[in-house]
């Protein structure tokens, strides 16, 4: 089990960095590694249940839910950031630019926005898991 949780923590550790410098797809592939260690803790965790700080295992959980979520937020604008090919099928290609550049407006200013508080609690959720203690090292008089 701690060989698990470390293999997988030690993905996330290497990804540590600025999160607003990855490119789209990278912070994509960082939220399925975000969603492995959460889903690998969960499971994991009960081996350990009256051998670690509990404290330090639900903050571990807590920032994996928040930098878990906030990737995902990340990766429905940047996927939404773009036009349905629907919408733009069959147009001749002066209206297709335009509705494009359209739907870009509409989007653009309240993205960008949400985008920067979204990078920063993941930002912050990130720092707390690389530097917080890793719960499943600590363990005391495992069976």
């Amino acid at each position: 089990a701690a060989r698990i949780l470390s293999r997988q923590f030690g993905k996330l550790r290497k990804a540590s960095g600025s999160l607003a410098a990855l490119p789209d797809r990278v912070r994509h592939k960082l939220r399925i590694e975000v969603k492995k260690m959460r889903y690998a803790a969960e499971f994991l965790s009960p081996l350990y249940q009256n051998n670690v700080d509990s404290r330090s295992e639900r903050r571990f959980r807590r920032s994996l839910t928040q930098l878990q979520d906030c990737l995902g937020e990340l990766n429905d604008l940047a996927v939404a950031g773009t036009p349905p090919p629907a919408l733009l099928a069959g147009r001749d290609p002066l209206t297709a630019a335009r509705m494009a550049a359209e739907f870009d407006g509409l989007l653009g200013h309240h993205h960008g926005k949400i985008r920067r508080r979204l990078l920063r609690s993941a930002q912050r959720a990130l720092d707390e898991l690389v530097t917080g203690p890793a719960w499943w090292k600590q363990a005391r008089d495992l069976p």
